[in-house]
């Protein structure tokens, strides 16, 4: 697998194999790859905490261990301030 991203980083220019090494190569798609789901999350929190009507601060509470499981149950039964009584039914 290793050998694939390393041809691939040729084919743009990188000479990835002295400088990071077989594991080092692994440990970086690895961070590379958990970066990006993570910036994806925090895109779809945001988007949902917008429709919602609420802060964008919220996104904070959820990389709080605990508090973003609290977070899920307050979003359930609080009243969102983009719908009214007519949008829930």
């Amino acid at each position: 697998m290793t050998d694939i991203l390393v041809t691939i980083g040729y084919d743009f220019g990188l000479n990835l194999r002295p400088l990071l090494g077989e594991e080092n190569l692994t440990v970086l798609l690895v961070l590379v790859a958990t970066l990006v789901m993570y910036a994806l999350a925090i895109w779809m929190m945001i988007r949902i905490l917008a429709k919602a009507g609420l802060s964008r601060v919220w996104v904070v509470l959820a990389f709080i261990p605990v508090v973003n499981i609290a977070m899920i149950w307050i979003f359930a039964f609080i009243r969102w301030p983009n719908t009214t009584f007519q949008d829930i039914n």
